[in-house]
């Protein structure tokens, strides 16, 4: 594994060379097992620079409180910190005037790495499937997970590679609670409909609490438009729950920071799902290791609510944004460019459920949004739609619930041919 910076780089080399000693070491938690966190960053490009930045400044607070590098596995493209549109080489901060999260960051699983297959493998301790470390956890371990990223009805993106899906993430903690490789876990995911991955399929008697940025069928939103960059910094859940951490330190519970975070957004619904037996507990016993930070950060600032925007059009706004500033006609093309490429998405659909539905059918097909009730069919329309019309983009995302109405009314056969069609 390569991180940066010495001390890390040192405490890893330790670790290797006398493992032993090393766990001897690591601080237990209240069950006598040790807490591990995984953070996924689900994007890349400089569009989606709020994702990275959102779990590098996870990974700040949990080695802040007293997590070593050992327990924690990260997943971030890591094209970002050295873009070239990064006015701050090897720097990312989180907020306006924030500092830079961007310190000896694991560099494990970056690129082509990251993966839904490597992060199954990574939970669930597969290492046969990963290409990197995995989770070797036990029953009294704890897990944290953060995601942060796009989202979709039943699923969540990913840089490379097919996406994560919902009936697959629980499929794989049901594994991991029948083959007792957990105490309790706490899984955040900032995404658009990130309620879905959650919503009437995490059972709620495994020990397995999941706190979400928005319902199942809303979008999340970005933050901290920051024109010196050009590019939001954050999004909006997630800033609110770590500067809540960075402020009030380890003692508030689980439910005291739902309830905190849920009532300083005023754009989309954070959400509580599966076991809340523990909820009443305090947040160190999961993002901290040890001895947890003794001093408060400062969280002084802008309201983040204040410009926030829905995560599906922050591609539109940043391109407006520039455009304004500038005012040069080809800030102004490139506006009138993704305007065209999101109404071609929208055209798509409609032609797509025009072709299977009659008149009275459509606007139910396009406007409501359905469980998922076969996952084989929902997957194949969608890699059937991006093989044959285009990669579904953070907007196009959207329209995927569609490909689920459908398949809740008509044969796959049909659908693909739709699909094809149009396409």
């Amino acid at each position: 594994m390569k991180f940066f910076g010495a001390a890390a780089a040192a405490l890893i080399g330790c670790a290797a060379a006398y493992p032993s000693v090393f766990n001897s070491l690591t601080p237990k938690n209240e069950n006598g097992g040790t807490n591990y966190a995984v953070l996924v960053a689900g994007s890349n490009g400089w569009g989606n620079y709020r994702h990275q930045s959102d779990v590098y400044h996870a990974y700040r607070i949990l080695i802040s409180n007293g997590f070593s590098p050992e327990q924690i596995i990260m997943m971030h493209y890591n094209d970002i910190v050295n873009n070239p549109s990064n006015p701050r080489k090897g720097e990312v901060i989180n907020k306006p005037g924030g500092v830079n999260n961007y310190i000896d960051i694991p560099l494990e699983y970056i690129g082509a790495d990251t993966t839904a297959k490597n992060f199954l493998a990574i939970i669930s301790g597969n290492a046969a499937n990963a290409t990197g470390r995995v989770l070797k956890t036990t029953a009294d371990d704890n897990i944290f997970i953060n995601y942060s990223d796009h989202g979709a009805t039943g699923l969540v993106a990913m840089p490379v590679g097919p996406y994560l899906y919902a009936k697959d993430l629980i499929d794989t903690f049901a594994t991991m609670s029948a083959n007792r490789q957990f105490n309790k876990m706490v899984v955040y995911i900032e995404a658009c409909e990130s309620g879905s991955m959650f919503e009437k399929i995490l059972p709620t008697n495994t020990k397995i609490y999941g706190h979400t940025a928005s319902n199942a069928v809303e979008s999340s939103y970005a933050c901290y438009y920051d024109s010196t960059i050009g590019a939001y910094l954050g999004d909006l859940w997630s800033v609110n729950w770590m500067e809540n951490t960075d402020e009030v330190g380890m003692s508030e519970t689980l439910q005291q920071q739902f309830v905190i975070t849920r009532d300083k957004i005023d754009l989309s619904h954070a959400m509580q799902y599966g076991d809340l037996s523990f909820t009443s507990e305090p947040i160190g016993n999961y993002m901290a290791s040890g001895k947890s930070r003794s001093h408060t950060v400062s969280t002084n600032g802008p309201n983040p609510n204040v410009g926030a925007v829905s995560s599906r059009d922050v591609n539109l706004a940043v391109l407006k944004n520039i455009a304004a500033a500038t005012n040069a006609p080809a800030d102004h093309a490139a506006v009138r460019a993704e305007e065209v490429s999101r109404q071609a998405y929208d055209d798509s659909m409609m032609s797509i459920v025009s072709r299977l539905g009659g008149v009275d059918q459509v606007s139910t097909l396009m406007t409501t949004r359905q469980t998922v009730n076969d996952w084989d069919c929902y997957k194949t329309a969608i890699e059937t739609y991006e093989s044959e019309c285009r990669q579904f983009d953070d907007y196009g995302l959207k329209w995927t619930g569609v490909l689920n109405n459908l398949c809740n009314q008509f044969p796959l056969a049909s659908i693909s041919a739709a699909i094809r069609d149009t396409c």
